[in-house]
């Protein structure tokens, strides 16, 4: 959504510092309304935005808004960060900022792209640009923000040593074929600890462009169904078998009675009490 907001709002756009740091900081919320991505380049700490703490090590990606609050303390005294703050024009205002703002707190950070150097080479140039602010500069910042966001996404995507080609190629190939596979692992395993970084190895994709194949071929994410699969088990063992509610709950990989209850429930609509008791009725009504 990043890259799509900075298309939008090209006009109102403008990039404010691009630069090294090394120092420990504090921004008090409020106090400023700007984005920042920084790159850890050396030293490991916690990162503090809005409440929310995050560790960080070189390499790591870390994406916010200042209006939030945010601080750094390192782990170590010898650290050095590179960032690059931009703001739009009266974004407080903006619905779209808003929707942004919340997409990023969602996000697990830190972010750890593949593609570090190539990332490292584009904050330097915004770096450099900037200090120079030759003719026409704030273009030349703009289009190399825009790339940066760009190559942070393909970074993120894919994984060390393989380019984006090569798995939109692999995934063009045999994209039905890959997707039989994820769902034969879940319903062969749904009654486990499923995790998404686990099926990405299975079939040699990043989780999340996994889930983009996934949800083309199938139209469902891959935790939609999942869910789905769990479910219907859960109905067969509710109908035909003496189980108690905990028991099919943790058979079917939900975890606990309360969860499969409240999942359950949003489903069907029905308690699984209710439904056990119900189907059991409409049998013995039917062979009366």
């Amino acid at each position: 959504m990043l890259s799509e907001i900075l298309d939008r709002q090209w006009d109102d756009l403008t990039i404010n510092y691009a630069e090294t740091w090394s120092i420990p900081w504090v921004v008090p919320a409020e106090e400023r309304d700007d984005y920042e991505i920084h790159l850890v380049e050396k030293g490991e700490g916690r990162f503090c935005i809005g409440g929310r703490n995050y560790a960080v090590k070189p390499g790591d990606i870390i994406i916010l808004r200042s209006y939030e609050g945010n601080s750094f303390q390192p782990d170590e005294p010898d650290f050095r960060h590179v960032f690059v703050t931009f703001k739009m024009k009266d974004s407080l205002y903006k619905d779209e900022m808003r929707e942004l703002d919340r997409q990023l707190a969602q996000i697990p950070l830190p972010l750890t792209p593949g593609n570090v150097p190539e990332l490292q080479q584009l904050f330097y140039q915004l770096h450099k640009t900037l200090s120079v602010k030759s003719g026409q500069y704030m273009f030349r910042l703009k289009m190399l923000l825009g790339t940066l966001v760009c190559k942070l996404k393909e970074g993120c995507m894919e994984k060390p040593g393989e380019s984006m080609d090569d798995v939109r190629s692999a995934v063009g190939k045999s994209a039905r074929e890959l997707v039989d596979r994820v769902i034969m692992h879940l319903q062969r395993n749904y009654g486990t600890g499923i995790r998404l970084d686990d099926i990405g190895r299975l079939v040699s994709l990043h989780p999340r462009y996994l889930c983009t194949v996934f949800r083309q071929v199938t139209g469902y994410t891959v935790n939609e169904y999942l869910r789905q699969v769990r479910l219907e088990r859960a109905k067969r063992l509710l109908l035909y078998t003496t189980l108690s509610i905990t028991e099919i709950a943790l058979e079917t990989g939900f975890g606990s009675s309360q969860y499969f209850s409240r999942i359950f429930n949003q489903a069907e609509g029905i308690e699984p009490r209710m439904f056990r008791r119900t189907r059991a009725l409409d049998k013995n009504s039917i062979k009366k």
